[in-house]
C-alpha cells in the first residue's frame, strides 16, 4: 500500500535536517516509517524498546556513527530530553557539510508536547501530519472496497461482525472511520476495561480480519477526556451516524495463532 505522504516525507528530507511525522496511533506511521528505512539503507530506533533506547545512552557517540544516514526516531515523545541533544548533533553535523535528511522523527502519545519539545530544533525541523488511510491509498491487489454506514445506536463491533459475516470476508481490514459515539468500551494491553457513557469523537477505527474474525482497535476523543483508546469490545454504541471503510483482501488465507506453543498469537498462513 503506497501512502500519498511519501513523496512529501521525501522532499522535506531534501530540505530539512530532520522531520516530524506526527499523527495519532494506528495510522500506520512505524510501517510506513520502516519502509523508508528499507529503501533508504537508514537507522531504525524504536525508543519505546530498552534495548534501542541503550544505543542513545550517549546520544552524540552513537549519532556520529551514523552521520552519513538517515536515522528514523520512533516514539520520541518517551525520550523528550533527547531534543536539545539533536540539536547540537545537528549544528555540528552542518559544519561539517551534512546539513539535509539527518532525522526523521515519529510521535503520536501527545503531539503538542512534541511540538513544544520541538522548539529546541527550531529552524532544523519540519512537520508533516499523517491521517488515516484514505480510499486512494488503497492497495490494487486488494479485492473490493466496501464502504458502509452504521446508523444512530447500533453496537459498532456487533454490526461490523454481521457485516463481515454477510458479505462473506474472509480475510480484510477495517482502514478507517468517521462517526461519533453516545458510549464506548475498549480494553487495554493489561486487560483492562474501559466503558464511557458520554459523546464521543472517533479519531480511528482500524484493524485486521483473519478467518472471518475481527481485531479491531478504537481511539476516540472529547474535550475533557482527550484521546483515549485500546481494542475494540462490545458496547461502542453509535451517536449520529458511522462510515465505515472495509476492505477485502485478495491471496492466501490467514489465520491468527501462535507461531510457537504459549507464544503470542500473531498472523499466519493458514
Amino acid at each position: 500500500m503506497s501512502r500519498a505522504i511519501v513523496p512529501a516525507i521525501r522532499v522535506a528530507l531534501e530540505r530539512q535536517a530532520a522531520v516530524a511525522l506526527l499523527g495519532p496511533r494506528q495510522v500506520g506511521k512505524t510501517t510506513l516509517a520502516l519502509e523508508i528505512a528499507r529503501q533508504s539503507d537508514a537507522v531504525y530506533l524504536d525508543l519505546q524498546k530498552a534495548s534501542d533506547r541503550a544505543k542513545l545512552s550517549d546520544p552524540p557517540a552513537y549519532l556520529a556513527l551514523h552521520e552519513k544516514r538517515l536515522v528514523i526516531l520512533d516514539e520520541i515523545h518517551r525520550t523528550p530530553d533527547l531534543f536539545p541533544v539533536l540539536r547540537g548533533v545537528i549544528d555540528e553535523g552542518r559544519r561539517r557539510g551534512h546539513r539535509i535528511g539527518r532525522f526523521l522523527i515519529l510521535g503520536s502519545a501527545s503531539i503538542d508536547l512534541l511540538r513544544q519539545s520541538g522548539e529546541s530544533l527550531a529552524g532544523r525541523i519540519s512537520y508533516l501530519d499523517l491521517g488515516p488511510i484514505h480510499p486512494g491509498e488503497v492497495d490494487p491487489s486488494a479485492d473490493e472496497v466496501l464502504w458502509v454506514r452504521l446508523d444512530k445506536d447500533a453496537d459498532v463491533l456487533k454490526s461490523l461482525m454481521a457485516i463481515i459475516a454477510e458479505k462473506k470476508i474472509t480475510d480484510g481490514a477495517v482502514l478507517n472511520a468517521v462517526g461519533n459515539l453516545d458510549a464506548c468500551k475498549f480494553h487495554g494491553v493489561n486487560g483492562s476495561m474501559t466503558e464511557l457513557t458520554e459523546p464521543l469523537e472517533i479519531l480511528n477505527l482500524a484493524g485486521m480480519i483473519a478467518g472471518g474474525q475481527p481485531h479491531f482497535h478504537v481511539i476516540v476523543s472529547n474535550k475533557a477526556l482527550g484521546a483515549v483508546g485500546g481494542h475494540l469490545e462490545e458496547g461502542c454504541r453509535v451517536g449520529a451516524q458511522i462510515e465505515v471503510m472495509l476492505v477485502r483482501f485478495k491471496g492466501p488465507a490467514m489465520v491468527r495463532k501462535a507461531a510457537k506453543p504459549g507464544g503470542a498469537s500473531a498472523l499466519q498462513p493458514k
